[in-house]
């Protein structure tokens, strides 16, 4: 059975482990995290990762 976004996104809030894990490769961590998506949600995690990564870059300069 798929998790919910609400948990994945509740790990990234709560566990900086996790988050930088997911920064690095997405797929493994939500693997390593035992988290199983579908693939529509698989999809909005991975764009997550990708606007996280702009917001991010605007934040450091």
């Amino acid at each position: 059975m798929p998790n919910k976004l609400e948990d994945v996104f509740t790990e990234w809030q709560n566990n900086a482990e996790f988050r930088d894990a997911f920064k690095k490769d997405p797929i493994k961590a939500l693997d390593a995290w035992g988290f199983k998506l579908d693939e529509t949600d698989l999809k909005k995690m991975l764009k997550f990762k990708q606007d996280n990564e702009k917001l991010d870059d605007r934040i450091s300069k």
